[in-house]
């Protein structure tokens, strides 16, 4: 009796395998359905995940049957908002997501609030800096960066960072041609710059996401100038010490922005708020020649104490005051 049910269960057996005709791409799809699961296995072991959304798949699909696709991880910006900083200077406009220094073994992030930052201002449209300098990881931190400009576009073709050393640090330099973009405009985008071009420690990294940079920024005033012409500071913010010195200049620009260039027909006068704190002298004492003078004052620090510059121009033809500006001034003991 078994036997016979044995011999008519091969015989069915049989019957339904040569029935069944198995799709031609059965093996491709099943290649690809187990391709997309260890690429889904990788993605949740690499989040940290895998047990709560395996458990939360395991549940829908005892449910459904329909295919749950599961996704884990974060937008790239997520974690890039951890240390934003606004490097910005009334002459330049750098602000960025995120901003990383990877030299002599650890990451620096620059941003300490009590960073300084400055601008050695060159000439309009020509050439100027943008230097930043703070502590971190008990060492002091410096960037330089180098922008020029055609009179059409700018761009930075140098760029320079401290190594990290604590003692006699050396400058990392990264050249080439960064962020070129027509004047008036800013730059948007990331940089990564991953080996320095001539480096006294090898090498580093510089990485920058979400960066906003614009340099040689017309001063506000522009925008809506009140008169024929507007004064810019160049230096609104001035610290130096009690006996120490410091020159300040300022640029006049005409109702289009334009720098004026011949500042003879010019008077500049600088004027403490408060002369017991600060002196303001003439600037360039021997050269009379030189026309940058003409708006250039040199400070002297005199006591400990803060005070209001405020630099006036004035037509020399009628002694009129065409434009005007004020700078704040801190002077600290020793």
């Amino acid at each position: 009796m078994t036997g016979d049910v044995d011999r008519d269960l091969a015989v069915l057996m049989r019957d339904a395998a040569a029935r069944y005709q198995p799709a031609a791409d059965l093996r491709a799809r099943v290649e690809r359905r187990s391709a997309r699961r260890r690429r889904r296995a990788r993605v949740l072991a690499s989040a940290g995940l895998a047990t709560v959304v395996l458990v939360a798949w395991i549940a829908l699909a005892s449910d459904r049957r329909d295919r749950v696709d599961v996704r884990v991880g974060s937008s790239p910006d997520a974690t890039s908002d951890v240390h934003p900083i606004d490097w910005s200077t009334p002459l330049v406009r750098f602000e960025a997501k995120e901003l990383r220094i990877e030299v002599g073994g650890r990451t620096f992030l620059g941003d300490d609030p009590r960073a300084v930052v400055e601008n050695d201002p060159g000439r309009v449209n020509e050439y100027m800096t943008l230097e930043r300098t703070w502590q971190e990881h008990g060492v002091e931190m410096r960037v330089n960066i180098y922008f020029v400009s055609d009179g059409a576009d700018w761009w930075s073709d140098e760029i320079r960072t401290y190594d990290g050393a604590r003692d006699d640090p050396e400058w990392v330099t990264y050249t080439g041609e960064f962020f070129r973009t027509p004047l008036d405009q800013a730059f948007s985008g990331d940089l990564e710059l991953p080996r320095a071009a001539e480096a006294q420690d090898g090498g580093g990294r510089f990485l920058v996401r979400g960066l906003q940079l614009q340099a040689f920024v017309p001063p506000e005033a522009c925008s809506a100038p009140s008169g024929p012409y507007v004064v810019e500071v160049l230096y609104p913010e001035i610290q130096l010490g009690v006996g120490g010195g410091f020159g300040a200049n300022v640029r006049l620009r005409d109702e289009r922005c334009d720098p004026v260039t011949d500042l003879s027909g010019f008077r500049f006068v600088f004027t403490p708020d408060d002369p017991s704190v600060l002196r303001a002298e003439p600037g360039c004492v021997g050269l009379p020649d030189v026309p940058e003078c003409e708006a250039r004052t040199d400070l002297v620090g005199l006591a400990a104490g803060q005070t209001t510059l405020e630099v006036t121009v004035h037509q020399r033809h009628d002694d009129a005051v065409v434009a005007s500006g004020t700078m704040r001034v801190s002077v600290a003991q020793g």
